[in-house]
């Protein structure tokens, strides 16, 4: 006879990547969402760059003469061989994120200078844990994450892929009371060990538990891997060429489940590799290796969804930009704004917002640093608000005054 305590339980869902739990999705169908018409439900993809992503690489204002002076070893330069692109009056595109020149050129590309959060801080921690929560500080709030919150404000799709991040460990974004998954691999989330016998052992066991934390851990779990195995046999649709990586593979992932149109809304990604203290780099380097394959991926992510891009919205955020500056070892230290990047079908893209000043002393924060011009929450509550059609801001951002209307919209009007 085989017997499992609830421990064991809990840790054997929990190497599926099972994260938050509460109530189980008791009127779920997996067989029923599969035969169904397409629902087309919006999907928000937050990608966290944490590290520190130096803005002034992804966009280079070459026309002032302030910048060639402040990085005479790691600024892009027009006489390079690789040229960087010009997207607008005296700015200047990264030629490592040529890939998505042509998101630019089709509308489904845009920019925003000199954001990121009020809050002061250059400690990598505090400022990612901050940006996760959705909060100036981290130490405001009661740790929760902002994208949590948004799924408790309002009913979304009955699914358990409604949330998912595509990570090996729940980020901070999602923890909280509402039921979100993590994903490290759609291949190797599959119930294992023994095949139907544990499987029918873990059944009984919470079928027939009062506990409710098991019965909603178990049954959130065996309906998710109903759900992916049912993804994995699917056919990739599109003749795609992603780059090698464990990052990359969580693009691949995300884009079988926005195809196979299970409910999914809100996806999480992370790609790390920003901290460039030494040896950064200009149009070669470390900086523009991490570029060059971030912005291959998005590219081929773009063409895995097909028509299925035009209900995504890609916002890709780091936790704040780096030294106008560079330092003795040809690298940028801690800094404050910084370039956000987002795209989609559902973007109302070409377009550059936010401001950069010029880059003298005087008009730099602390005469060093890019200012924060435009709040970070600001920019996620515009996507909630009108790509998720959550209206409740307050509840998602309770300490933040949102001033959405001030960027004159971001997506695209949707039923």
């Amino acid at each position: 006879m085989i017997t499992h305590s609830r421990r064991d339980l809990l840790k054997y869902t929990g190497t599926l990547g099972l994260g938050a739990c509460l109530s189980p999705w008791l009127s779920w169908n997996p067989k029923a969402l599969a035969n169904s018409a397409k629902a087309m439900q919006p999907v928000f993809v937050f990608l966290f760059l944490p590290g520190a992503m130096d803005g002034l690489s992804v966009l280079a204002p070459l026309d002032d003469p302030n910048y060639r002076k402040l990085r005479p070893n790691i600024g892009l330069n027009l006489n390079d061989e690789r040229k960087p692109m010009v997207l607008s009056s005296g700015l200047y595109l990264h030629p490592a994120l040529s890939p998505l020149k042509s998101m630019w050129d089709g509308g489904e590309l845009s920019f925003v200078l000199g954001a990121g959060s009020p809050n002061a801080s250059r400690s990598h921690f505090e400022s990612q844990d901050a940006m996760q929560y959705g909060r100036a500080s981290s130490r405001d709030g009661d740790g929760t994450g902002f994208l949590n919150r948004t799924l408790m404000s309002s009913k979304g799709p009955n699914s358990p892929l409604r949330a998912v991040a595509f990570e090996s460990d729940l980020p901070g974004s999602l923890r909280g009371r509402s039921a979100a998954l993590s994903i490290s691999s759609l291949k190797q989330f599959v119930l294992n060990g023994g095949a139907a016998t544990l499987q029918n052992s873990y059944r009984m066991m919470y079928e027939g538990s009062s506990d409710p934390l098991i019965r909603a851990t178990s049954r959130e779990a065996f309906d998710a891997q109903a759900i992916i195995v049912r993804i994995n046999a699917q056919a990739p649709s599109r003749a795609v060429a992603y780059p090698q990586g464990p990052e990359v593979r969580s693009f691949q992932d995300l884009a079988a489940v926005i195809r196979a149109d299970v409910g999914l809304e809100i996806a999480a990604l992370s790609w790390g590799g920003w901290d460039t203290h030494v040896n950064q780099g200009g149009t070669n380097g470390p900086l523009a290796y991490n570029l060059e394959k971030l912005s291959q991926s998005l590219a081929e992510f773009r063409k895995d969804l097909g028509s299925e891009w035009q209900r995504t919205c890609v916002i890709a955020i780091t936790e704040f930009g780096r030294t106008v500056k560079e330092n003795g070892s040809r690298g940028t230290d801690h800094g404050h704004g910084s370039t956000v990047l987002m795209m989609g079908g559902s973007i109302l893209g070409k377009r550059i917002l936010g401001a950069l000043p010029s880059l003298k002393p005087e008009n730099l924060y602390e005469e060093r640093d890019i200012p924060v011009v435009v709040d970070y929450r600001d920019i996620l509550a515009d996507v909630l608000q009108n790509h998720l059609h959550y209206q409740d801001l307050k509840a998602i951002f309770p300490d933040h005054l949102n001033k959405t209307s001030a960027l004159g919209g971001l997506v695209k009007a949707s039923g």
